[in-house]
């Protein structure tokens, strides 16, 4: 049994579109398991991100894609703010991805939770 969850959620507006933190190439796109629809990038640096929570992926495998490139997009719900799972791990370990999202100068709003 393996840790629990080492990523963040954040809350998105219903159908939101979901961009690339950083630049890399896809390592996975598709679903996994109980997660839905699952997109791995691996970064510079030995860093990997994986994003969970998308309605929709727009890359596939061996796609390389830039910073603030679209990459999916998030279910267009009417009842509840769709969530999206963020992690972000370092030689296949789990990092704090606030630091690693801070790093990048970019900021998380109010509705990141830990997970």
């Amino acid at each position: 049994q393996g840790p629990a969850a080492q990523g963040a959620v954040l809350q998105t507006r219903p159908g939101a579109q979901i961009v690339a933190p950083a630049a890399g190439q896809v390592a996975y796109a598709g679903v996994f398991r109980s997660y839905g629809n699952v997109l791995i990038l691996n970064l510079d640096g030995g860093y990997a991100l994986v994003l969970t929570g998308m309605e929709t992926i727009g890359a596939s495998v061996g796609d390389t894609v830039r910073a603030g490139q679209p990459v999916g997009e998030m279910p267009a719900s009417d009842t509840t703010a769709p969530e999206l799972y963020v992690e972000v791990r370092r030689d296949g370990r789990p990092i704090d991805p606030g630091r690693w999202l801070a790093s990048r100068g970019q900021t998380a709003d109010r509705s990141v939770r830990a997970g």
